[in-house]
């Protein structure tokens, strides 16, 4: 599992929201979700994006992800 995909689902376990939730918030399949979390893809910037405003991650959160997703 990646860098950023850890710390995607960490955030996302810690917010105590499903899978499903923040995949609606977002905007984005949860089968996507899914595979992003368990690092078999990538988001794009936009989905990442907006998953970072789903999930109301802090500006350090922010940069410790966007650090670790190049």
């Amino acid at each position: 599992m990646s860098a950023h995909a850890a710390q995607l689902r960490r955030i996302r376990r810690r917010r105590g929201s499903s899978n499903a939730e923040i995949a609606d918030l977002a905007g984005i399949a949860r089968a996507t979700l899914s595979n992003i979390e368990a690092g078999r893809c990538k988001p794009s910037v936009p989905a990442l994006a907006r998953l970072l405003v789903a999930l109301e991650v802090s500006d350090a959160e922010i940069a410790e992800i966007v650090r670790s997703y190049a």
